[in-house]
C-alpha cells in the first residue's frame, strides 16, 4: 500500500492459486498520482514479498484499455499470456473491455 499525508494512493493484493503460483490483484494507483512511480514502487515490493513466501510464479489481469498497466507489467518482464476463450470486464456505464492476462517467472 503506498500513503501520501496519510491517504493511501496505491494498493495491491496476492491472491494465492497454489503453493508456487500467486495471483495480483486489485493493483490500483489513484489518478492523481499515476506516473510518479508508485504502480512501480508496489510491484516491486509486492514480488519480493512473494518470493520470501516461495511463490515462484505470477499472474495478473488487466483490460486492453488499461494502456499504461500493460506497459508496467511488460517493462517488469511479465509476458501475455494466450488464451483460447476471450473474457471481457463489464464495468459502469454498459461497457466492456477484454481481458489480458500476464504471467512472470520470478
Amino acid at each position: 500500500m503506498g500513503l501520501v499525508n496519510n491517504k493511501i494512493v496505491a494498493m495491491v493484493g496476492l491472491q494465492k492459486i497454489s503453493e508456487t503460483e500467486g495471483h495480483i490483484r486489485r493493483m490500483r494507483v489513484d489518478q492523481a498520482h499515476r506516473r510518479k512511480g508508485y504502480g512501480q514502487k508496489i510491484l516491486s515490493e509486492l514480488e519480493k514479498d512473494a518470493l520470501k513466501n516461495g511463490f515462484i510464479e505470477l499472474r495478473l489481469r488487466t483490460s486492453t484499455q488499461q494502456k499504461m498497466a500493460q506497459a508496467l507489467y511488460e517493462k517488469n518482464g511479465y509476458k501475455k499470456i494466450e488464451t483460447k476463450k476471450k473474457e471481457f470486464y463489464a464495468e459502469g456505464g454498459g461497457n466492456t473491455f477484454e481481458v489480458v492476462w500476464y504471467r512472470k517467472k520470478l
